[in-house]
């Protein structure tokens, strides 16, 4: 439409897309190339929708470079979805920072969490101290579903499997990559992801598989923390 064209340029006429969609792809192409803008970039405005039906792009978090495009591109879609979207969220320690506490608990959407159980979580029965990080993922689980009514957590439960899943899955976007989508990804570690944007059928069934096979092993988030956990939380948090 001629709307759409306006607002993010011809290199996208030749699609019929949806709005978020044209949104994430055009945002997501201004962080090509070191985070310079695509239009100083002519070449760039090739790579894009109206090339084919699926359009693939990098995002890199290098938060000691103060790049994080992972996170903008996860607060875009639930900044800019409505109450008829639904996302699927995957992470296998999630301990969300500020800025995606704040964006989970203003999306119109609705959000599915996964995480891993107790039983499930990489550090399950530790030694000493370690053997209480799952209490504490647990804890920050409980206090994510309470600050924020549109997200349902749901616990990866599989006897003698752990779980260490992390994506995002909607109808316009797809997100695979490194992130755990917690404070680490944000403030510390560096991280590589691959957006996917698109309008092929066969592609979107494929993805949408995935996330129901992950989603069939699956229960409602249990209160399960140990109540000594809380009294570590306030130091531990930093290195979860």
């Amino acid at each position: 439409s001629s709307g759409i064209n306006a607002e993010y340029g011809d290199n996208f006429q030749k699609s019929i897309w949806s709005t978020e969609a044209l949104r994430v792809a055009a945002t997501t192409s201004s962080y090509f190339s070191c985070n310079t803008p695509i239009e100083n970039h002519p070449e760039l405005r090739y790579m894009g929708p109206s090339d084919g039906d699926t359009f693939i792009f990098p995002l890199f978090q290098l938060p000691h470079f103060s790049v994080h495009q992972i996170d903008d591109a996860l607060a875009l879609l639930l900044s800019t979805a409505n109450s008829n979207q639904r996302f699927t969220l995957s992470s296998g320690y999630f301990n969300p920072s500020k800025r995606l506490t704040s964006a989970l608990k203003n999306t119109k959407s609705h959000v599915d969490l996964i995480i891993p159980s107790v039983e499930a979580n990489g550090f399950y029965k530790g030694a000493h101290l370690k053997g209480y990080v799952p209490d504490l993922y647990n804890l920050l689980a409980i206090r994510t579903a309470k600050r924020c009514p549109n997200v349902s957590i749901h616990e990866y439960s599989r006897d003698e499997w752990s779980f260490h899943g992390k994506g995002l899955w909607s109808n316009d976007c797809t997100i695979l990559g490194s992130s755990n989508f917690n404070r680490r990804s944000t403030l510390r570690d560096t991280e590589f992801a691959l957006g996917i944007v698109t309008e092929n059928e066969n592609l979107k069934d494929a993805l949408g598989a995935e996330r129901d096979y992950l989603m069939s092993f699956t229960k409602i988030l249990q209160s399960r923390f140990r109540p000594i956990s809380v009294l570590g939380f306030p130091v531990m948090r930093n290195f979860l």
